[in-house]
């Protein structure tokens, strides 16, 4: 009626020439009176259209926020009507008037088929009723239906590991990665606790060699918060027989964690697989070539502070280290853990474009880092007085008994004066006395 009112008042509010020119002619431009009541009874349900689509649109803002006023607002909408009877059984499911819940999502369907929430509702009301046979089929339903809804792959991740069908169940973990990311949060530690066992593990390397989405971050979450670093190596190991990659921070991470843990064997098994050619009775790297962006202990690493600079930089023959200190700032500029056995050892190496205070020349020294000689100097070697043009130095260090891990570490002793210390590294190599490098 008000919309009729208001055609009327539009329609008065025309000019006088333009009704003179429809008076004109009547026989082409005067429109019947039933014409316009058909155009006023259009109005009227494009005005009750209108009020509908509000409606729902304001229905389906609120439908994840508030079901239950969301169904107020659009009583006939299936799909409001299924996540109201989603959010029933999620509320309580072992008190909710479960009949009820079923007549609700039941009647979801039959007003849109294609209403996941509301098959998966039905399906976890036969799981809770006991009927494993007819919650399959509810959320084989929903699978048909969409592969995005994240209960059913839940769902259809119980049940097949409980069936002992790891390799679909470890599908049904790719899709939930992939459509829903956050999940990792819960699913990661699920299945980086699983790849303990073989039967897990085997089809999870072989799912990881395809590169899904997730992986990266798996094996990354895998370095960091396995609970086995052992496990995890294992993992690593199987992946990269199967042609797959593993990041080089969970490489580097998992390497760390073993050695904390004293596990030296294993963090050297696998250093040396993803470092071929290393020796164990010998340091690495010797002409500063690798320039890791995310190294392990076991790799050279620059130490960068306040008033301290170092770098690495490629060259045509390999790499260099470029190290800088401020005036009376000192400290460790360049490390590398050593797993060497007892014995004697020579280091020697080039440096070049060394410029420092008197009496402030940088060093080596090689610490014992873990048994009963902890934390003892082992030994130190001095860098040249200067070194405009390529120098070498040389020195030896002994292991004892009991220390089966170093640290091999370049120092910088603060400088005396306005000078500071700079520097260029050239090569250093740790080895055993009998099997000098050149």
């Amino acid at each position: 009626m008000a919309m009729n009112t208001a055609m009327i008042t539009v329609g008065r509010k025309r000019s006088d020439r333009e009704t003179e020119q429809i008076m004109r002619q009547p026989d082409k431009s005067r429109r019947p009176i039933r014409q316009w009541t058909s155009r006023l009874a259009l109005a009227a349900v494009v005005a009750a259209l209108g009020v509908w689509v509000v409606s729902w649109t304001l229905a389906q803002s609120v439908a994840l926020r508030d079901p239950t006023r969301a169904h107020r607002l659009a009583p006939t909408d299936g799909r409001i009507m299924g996540q109201l009877a989603a959010s029933l059984i999620e509320a309580d499911p072992n008190h909710v008037d479960r009949r009820a819940v079923s007549q609700l999502a039941k009647r979801a369907l039959r007003q849109d088929a294609t209403t996941v929430t509301a098959a998966v509702t039905l399906g976890i009301l036969a799981q809770l009723d006991n009927a494993p046979a007819l919650s399959r089929e509810w959320f084989s339903y929903s699978q048909t239906l969409s592969r995005r809804n994240l209960g059913t792959q839940l769902w259809a991740i119980e049940d097949n590991v409980s069936r002992g069908n790891i390799r679909t169940a470890l599908i049904h973990y790719d899709i939930a990665l992939r459509t829903e990311p956050a999940t990792a949060d819960f699913l990661f530690p699920i299945l980086t606790n699983a790849a303990a066992d073989l039967a897990v593990r085997t089809p999870l390397v072989r799912m990881l060699a395809t590169r899904p989405t997730w992986g990266e971050n798996f094996l990354n979450h895998m370095s960091a918060s396995g609970p086995n670093p052992s496990v995890t190596v294992q993992v690593f190991e199987a992946l990269k027989r199967a042609g797959g990659t593993v990041p080089a921070a969970a490489s580097s991470h998992v390497i760390d964690v073993l050695l904390n843990r004293g596990l030296l064997d294993s963090a050297w098994s696998y250093y040396a697989l993803i470092r071929p050619g290393s020796v164990r009775s010998a340091s690495r790297d010797t002409q500063f070539g690798a320039n890791l962006v995310a190294p392990s202990r076991l790799d050279w690493n620059p130490i960068d502070a306040d008033g301290i600079t170092a770098s690495m930089q490629r060259t045509a023959e390999g790499g260099i280290f470029d190290f800088a200190a401020a005036p009376s700032v000192g400290g460790p500029l360049l490390f590398q853990d050593q797993l060497l056995p007892p014995g004697r050892y020579r280091l020697e190496g080039r440096v070049s474009d060394l410029d420092q205070a008197t009496g402030t020349r940088p060093y080596w020294t090689l610490t014992c880092k873990l048994g009963v000689a902890n934390g003892q100097e082992l030994g130190r070697v001095l860098l040249p007085d200067t070194a405009s043009r390529i120098d070498s130095f040389a020195g030896r260090l002994v292991v004892p008994e009991g220390c089966p891990v170093q640290t091999l570490t370049l120092v910088a002793p603060p400088a005396v004066g306005v000078t500071g210390l700079v520097g260029r590294l050239h090569t250093v190599a740790l080895v055993a006395e009998s099997a000098s490098v050149r």
